[in-house]
């Protein structure tokens, strides 16, 4: 399931986007 681990670095960069904001 690679897919999973694509979607597992796109979540952390949203969170580290509303960290910055």
């Amino acid at each position: 399931m690679p897919r999973h681990n694509v979607a597992a670095p796109v979540i952390s960069m949203a969170r580290i986007v509303t960290l910055i904001t």
